[in-house]
């Protein structure tokens, strides 16, 4: 009796939990104007224009640690491409991202095809280490000119 109330209860439990909604998800459609955090590889679409961004490639990141940036004169960067399409055209759009910056002020702005897509943030930031392209994300957002 007491197998067949424990194993009722694991089933009970597997069951709630196979119930529950993932939060954790992001919505798949933005409004533009949205600010939206994109990971490497992503696509997300705009419900206003028929817009689709995607976050394509991370060309290089040559930004310095942070520890070290009092060290460095002059700039350092990153440069990535996202691609951009609304219903009749497709944009592939370097974007360099400057480095020793903090803050989330737009670091990059471009204007194509009557949109303006702002990137604000690359993360994660170099800390030394070498970091694989699929743990990078980008903070943007598109607005229609």
């Amino acid at each position: 009796m007491k197998k067949l109330i424990f194993i009722i209860a694991i089933v009970a439990i597997g069951v709630g939990f196979m119930g529950c909604p993932n939060n954790n998800d992001e919505p798949k459609t933005y409004k533009l104007g949205d600010l939206v955090n994109l990971k490497y590889g992503q696509s997300i679409s705009f419900n206003d224009d028929g817009v689709t961004v995607s976050f394509s490639k991370v060309i290089n990141d040559d930004r310095l640690p942070m520890s070290i940036c009092y060290l460095f004169y002059g700039r350092t960067y990153a440069k990535i491409e996202i691609s951009f399409s609304d219903n009749n055209e497709i944009c592939n759009i370097p974007f360099s991202i400057e480095g020793c910056v903090t803050g989330d002020e737009p670091m990059n702005y471009k204007d194509t095809i009557g949109y303006r897509i702002n990137v604000y943030r690359l993360d994660p930031y170099p800390n030394g280490n070498p970091i694989d392209s699929k743990e990078y994300k980008i903070k943007i957002k598109v607005q229609k000119l």
